[in-house]
């Protein structure tokens, strides 16, 4: 199972230590955003970067489909989940879009994110999630 992550801003990661102050400074004037996941340890690792809202959102879409179509293909179930922290209309055309590129997938789940997450990454977040049954 995955889960990927769309931040919007990177403040709350720099604020929250998980960055530092150039990666922040130039990841901010370049408008360039982090799809992070959690890796075995818990700690956030990014696995892509987006230029802009829409990019980011687009490789994070992305990493979720070629997680889904690899489980897919070896015969297994998958189950699909977005939530989001403030960003319901984005989401809700993610897992829309997800619906129509899987319809063999058991379910697509949605909803929000636990402020407990939101907290550390700020409003906008997006998460997509693939478990393999």
């Amino acid at each position: 199972s995955s889960v990927f992550f769309c931040v919007n801003t990177l403040e709350y990661l720099y604020k929250g230590g998980r960055i530092g102050a150039a990666t922040y400074a130039i990841g901010s004037k370049l408008d360039i955003r982090p799809t992070i996941k959690c890796n075995e340890e818990g700690k956030y690792v990014v696995c892509a970067k987006g230029h802009g809202r829409k990019g980011s959102l687009k490789k994070t879409v992305a990493l979720a489909e070629k997680a889904a179509a690899a489980a897919i293909a070896q015969g297994r179930t998958v189950r699909l989940a977005v939530a989001h922290g403030d960003a319901e209309a984005e989401a809700r055309a993610i897992a829309d879009k997800l619906r129509a590129a899987f319809p063999q997938a058991g379910e697509v789940l949605f909803g929000q994110i636990s402020p407990a997450l939101v907290v550390h990454t700020g409003p906008g977040l997006v998460g997509v999630g693939v478990s393999v049954l």
